[in-house]
């Protein structure tokens, strides 16, 4: 547990002439939490969206448990054991919950088992204390529903590290007292955050 888990070396990137990150690194133990504190526009989300596989890197390496890693895509960041809650809401809103997590989970050249992924939803739902409706219309939940959808489909693909952006933005207060447990039970059981902020109550908290 006292070693380093995740390292990030002398990440560098730019976008056309605006360099968004200069020399990145930091490490991340394995079963904690890891903040990634800064104002708006620092590249916290930059730099993580290079691990998640939607940017790549101008420079710089990235290590799991020792081994270089490269994910080019989103896809082989899922199969590293990586996955990001984004700030945006990402549910397709005239869907219902239940077919947006199917949809994230969506297996190539093979159909999922509808009724096994149900089980493992309510499952899930039960051990987080996340209360939604499976058959409701994504588009016409609350903000605030609609996150813990959004963490409901990470939580589907069992991942290892999990990158939460800003989750709080638009959560109120007793919501945020609600995510934080949920991120407490994760590192129970040894998984990975990173938690993206730049409110300092939430980062001493």
């Amino acid at each position: 547990m006292d070693r380093e888990y995740l390292t990030l070396e002398h990440i560098e990137k730019s976008f056309g002439g605006n360099r968004a990150l200069k020399d990145v690194s930091f490490s991340v133990k394995k079963g904690t939490v890891h903040v990634l504190a800064g104002e708006n526009g620092a590249g916290k989300s930059t730099v993580l969206k290079i691990l998640c596989g939607n940017y790549h890197a101008d420079s710089g390496e990235i290590y799991l448990e020792g081994n270089k890693i490269v994910a080019a895509n989103p896809r082989q960041a899922q199969d590293l054991g990586i996955a990001m809650v984004y700030q945006e809401l990402t549910l397709v809103s005239e869907l219902t919950v239940e077919e947006n997590l199917f949809l994230s989970i969506e297996p190539k050249n093979k159909l999922i088992d509808r009724k096994e992924v149900r089980k493992r939803i309510f499952a899930l739902m039960d051990e987080y204390d996340i209360h939604i409706n499976p058959k409701a219309i994504a588009g016409r939940l609350s903000v605030a529903e609609q996150q813990m959808a959004e963490i409901l489909k990470v939580l589907l693909k069992n991942p290892q590290i999990i990158i939460l952006d800003e989750p709080t933005s638009s959560l109120q207060s007793e919501e945020v007292v609600k995510l934080f447990n949920i991120v407490r039970n994760l590192v129970k059981k040894e998984k990975t955050i990173i938690f993206i902020s730049h409110r300092m109550e939430e980062v001493f908290e």
